[in-house]
């Protein structure tokens, strides 16, 4: 794997999301267009955070709030830390919305925090 290349010394960094955010952001966001309506999205150019202490949607500070709210799978928990957040909620060309997420630079001073959350790790572990 990558991350193997990084400890064997042929890595300096990495880049990197965890596929589950990118899902459950679309999924959380579906259901707030849903339930709640689709103005009810962060507007354009606000910061989306991601702290499971606070509650959905637009903070004091002036941040959108966007707890993934995880569950522990097979040992494995990929929402404990949010890799992608802060992101930005841009237009895409006059279109929609999108969030733009923010990735993981892994160094190997990084890469044993990363590997509680990495994709690798739940492939692993889910799929044995």
């Amino acid at each position: 794997s990558i991350q193997d290349a990084m400890e064997e010394g042929l890595l300096d960094c990495f880049a990197d999301i965890a596929n589950p955010h990118i899902d459950c952001i679309a999924q959380d966001f579906l259901w707030i267009i849903k339930e709640m309506g689709a103005d009810k999205l962060p507007d354009v150019g606000v910061t989306i955070i991601s702290d499971p202490t606070k509650s959905l949607g637009p903070q004091p500070d002036g941040t959108w709030n966007l707890p993934q709210m995880g569950k522990e799978v097979k040992g494995v928990n990929p929402w404990a830390i949010a890799p992608w957040a802060p992101a930005k909620m841009t237009m895409f060309e006059n279109y929609h919305k999108r969030i733009q997420t923010g990735a993981s630079i892994v160094t190997p001073e990084t890469l044993q925090e990363f590997k509680k959350y990495s994709w690798v790790k739940l492939v692993d572990a889910w799929l044995g």
